[in-house]
């Protein structure tokens, strides 16, 4: 809409790391009578000397990015064989200074309680029991599902297409986790609304009313 000159970037890598794509947009730009120019490089991309300079630094940028991705993947894949967990402690476990996991002392046993009851009784018995004796976290109908159904908890590790099955001490049997397991009921969207059903939920992919 003619309202700015250009783009001033601070640094290329912030631009683009991808060679076509980055090249597609500076012709839009262009293309509408703008400029653009990186600070950290040094390049104003008016002149041909410029987009030849851009071009190389993009391929180079591409580079170091695939190797970045292609050296996290061996990192993630050697931690994940050593048993290294890489998320959020879970309820249950401890972390220890090598960052695998092991049974935290008390922890453990609500856990392993609140499989039980699952099994038994269905899913409100082991959210009553964890609201109970574990009162510092937030325990809902959804959350201990999603939590029992955690495969950790048979001392399995996953990132990915690496897999670890003796990644930690488990905390229940493969028979309990099984019979802890408790599918919820998928609610009906509200068709009265445009998006509903259209839009699902990330964390467990029921529809969004």
């Amino acid at each position: 809409a003619k309202e700015i000159d250009g783009l001033a970037c601070w640094k290329l890598s912030r631009f683009a790391r991808n060679v076509a794509g980055a090249l597609h947009d500076l012709e839009r730009i262009q293309a509408a009578g703008g400029a653009v120019v990186f600070v950290e490089e040094q390049i104003d991309t008016a002149g041909a000397m410029g987009q030849f300079i851009l071009t190389v630094l993009l391929a180079v940028a591409t580079l170091e990015r695939e190797n970045l991705k292609a050296g996290l993947g061996v990192a993630k894949q050697l931690a994940i064989g050593r048993g290294a967990f890489p998320g959020p402690t879970p309820y249950g476990y401890m972390r220890t200074e090598d960052a695998t996991l092991i049974p935290h002392p008390v922890q453990a046993e609500h856990m392993q309680t609140a499989y039980r009851l699952a099994a038994t009784h269905g899913i409100p018995a082991a959210v009553k029991h964890l609201k109970d004796n574990a009162p510092g976290r937030t325990w809902r109908t959804s959350t201990v599902r999603r939590a029992l159904g955690k495969r950790l908890y048979l001392g399995e590790q996953r990132h990915g297409v690496d897999l670890n099955v003796t990644a930690h001490v488990p905390l229940v049997s493969r028979a309990l986790w099984e019979s802890a397991q408790h599918p919820g009921t998928v609610r009906a969207p509200n068709t009265a609304y445009p998006f509903s059903g259209v839009a699902r939920c990330a964390t467990c992919g029921s529809a969004m009313v």
